[in-house]
């Protein structure tokens, strides 16, 4: 993917060094002089520029990018007037930084439809979903080793023996999260997310299912990559 990190911030920064070592190509723009010079051997390419200047923003070649991420977090006008000025400018995909609740209501008010709070999501984390659609969620053992959250509708029907991640991909399936439908006494019905709980080599996969799986990051990343 084409990608423009909008505030180069410790949270933009590290989200968009991530995307780039994933393989994406991305743009990082900011005001700070400085802080586009501390990434300009690390990016695609960076700009030192005021995004909430239309004419500024006109100068960027947007209609090319694929998604535009607005991680401005020292001033709530600021990534306001960006992200409004991206929704003029329709460009395909924008998620934005919501810096405060009330901040969250206003992105919302505008058409924002993806929002993330740097407060509960990493940048790792964030690069991850980003990257792979199959991936709902990544939490990081160590260096070398994460815990993810990965759809399975293409084992459906099977177990986990027969799905042979761990013989394949050197995963091990810790539990399974699953759908379940409940009615209230209204009669109003609500579906909710259940783990399974400890697996075993005899768990069907059914579909809608999510593996949480246990592994090295190259091995997830390798079954992500051919399973897209």
């Amino acid at each position: 993917m084409k990608i423009a990190v909008f505030g180069l911030g410790n949270f933009g920064a590290n989200l968009a060094i991530n995307l780039q070592q994933m393989g994406h190509e991305v743009v990082g723009i900011d005001q700070r002089m400085e802080r586009v010079e501390e990434l300009k051997d690390q990016l695609t390419y960076v700009v030192c520029l005021d995004t909430t200047i239309a004419n500024s923003m006109n100068t960027l070649p947007l209609k090319d990018v694929d998604l535009a991420i607005v991680c401005i977090g020292e001033n709530e006008g600021d990534s306001l007037m960006t992200t409004a000025l991206l929704k003029q400018m329709r460009t395909r995909r924008i998620i934005s930084r919501a810096i405060s609740p009330l901040h969250r209501i206003v992105l919302e008010s505008i058409g924002v439809e993806e929002i993330v709070n740097p407060e509960k999501e990493s940048a790792e984390r964030l690069a991850y979903r980003l990257s792979f659609k199959r991936i709902i969620d990544a939490f990081e053992i160590s260096d070398d080793y994460t815990i993810a959250e990965i759809t399975a509708d293409e084992f459906a029907g099977k177990t986990i023996q027969e799905a042979q991640l761990k013989n394949q991909y050197r995963l091990n399936v810790i539990t399974i999260i699953r759908k379940a439908t409940h009615t209230n006494l209204l009669g109003l019905t609500r579906t909710t997310k259940q783990v399974l709980g400890v697996v075993n080599a005899e768990t069907i996969i059914e579909k809608g299912d999510i593996l949480v799986v246990f592994g090295a990051k190259k091995d997830v990343q390798q079954f992500l990559k051919e399973s897209e």
